[in-house]
Formats: C-alpha cells, structure tokens, sequence
C-alpha cells in the first residue's frame, strides 16, 4: 500500500515481542530500503498494529486480506498484479519483489 504495510510475522521462538521485532524490522528497512530507494520517504510512524493469528487457518485467511487490499483500494484488479504483494509468490509460485524462501505453513491453492 502506498501509504502503509500490512505483514504477517511468524515468531518461531519464545524470545523476543512483536514489537521488538518491528523494531528491527523498521530499523533494518529504514537504513536498507528507505534512505537508498526511498529518499524521500518520511519513515514510519511510532505505532502498529498487532493482532495474534491462532493457526494457519487464520493466517491463510489474514493473508487473503493482505493481498486483495490493494485491489479493494484500486490499485490493481487481481492481487498478484500489484507489484509489493507477495500474492505472486503464494498463488503463481513465481518470482516477484516479495520473495519467500520456504512458507512457514503449507501452500493451499489460490483463495479469495
């Protein structure tokens, strides 16, 4: 989304929090992505949003979410067409931007 970014974080761990995971994860694309791509990027804002997902009947269903939110924004009409989805990735099985080494749950087919 222009404008903001939807994520699902798998803690695989006892260690740590989501927000000590933000953490890194906005320090990591601050100084990677945003000041060498984005200059002109204003950065994130101090707050997010978590919301535990119990299971992967649950994430399957937060991740249709993530994918067909550009579309519902008009951005695009089919969720792999937006190029920082990584609706490519899960329903094509084909290389995008968002690129996952191994899914931390089983594939299921395309749904939406």
């Amino acid at each position: 989304m222009p404008d903001h970014l939807h994520t699902v974080l798998i803690q695989t761990t006892e260690e740590g929090t989501p927000s000590r995971m933000m953490e890194h994860f906005k320090r990591f694309t601050s100084r990677r992505l945003l000041h060498l791509h984005c200059p002109q990027a204003e950065g994130w804002r101090d707050l997010f949003d978590d919301v535990p997902v119990p299971g992967p009947n649950a994430i399957w269903t937060k991740l249709n979410y993530l994918h067909w939110n550009p579309c519902h924004k008009g951005l695009c009409t089919s969720p792999e067409q937006y190029q920082w989805s990584s609706a490519r990735w899960y329903w094509l099985q084909k290389p995008g931007i968002i690129q996952l080494s191994d899914p931390p749950f089983p594939l299921f087919g395309r749904a939406g």
